[in-house]
C-alpha cells in the first residue's frame, strides 16, 4: 500500500504526518512480513525528537489506527496496521 492509501480520510497533525512518513519509509519494504525493528527509542534517535514526544505521537497514531505496537519481550515495536504480527 502507498502512503496515501494508508492515510486516506485521516486528519493528521504535522507531527503525526512527519512521524508516520518516517515509519512508513522504514517499513514499506516489510508490509507483508511480520517484521519491525522500530521502537520509540529508534524513532527518537532518527528524528532528533524527545522520547516523550515520540511516545505521544505514536499513541495518537495508534488511536487513528495507522500503527500498532507489539511487545516482543524486549520492548514495544511499532508496526503499520497493514502488517500482520
Amino acid at each position: 500500500m502507498t502512503y496515501q492509501e494508508l492515510t486516506n480520510n485521516k486528519t493528521l497533525t504535522v507531527n503525526e504526518s512527519n512521524l508516520f512518513q518516517v515509519i512508513y519509509n522504514e517499513q514499506k519494504h516489510y508490509l507483508n512480513d511480520c517484521f519491525s525493528s522500530l521502537g520509540c527509542e529508534e524513532l527518537a534517535s532518527m528524528t532528533k525528537q524527545s522520547l516523550n514526544k515520540i511516545k505521544g505521537t505514536v499513541g495518537s497514531l495508534v488511536k487513528k489506527d495507522l500503527v500498532i505496537t507489539f511487545d516482543d519481550g524486549y520492548g514495544d515495536l511499532i508496526y503499520l496496521t497493514t502488517q500482520p504480527i
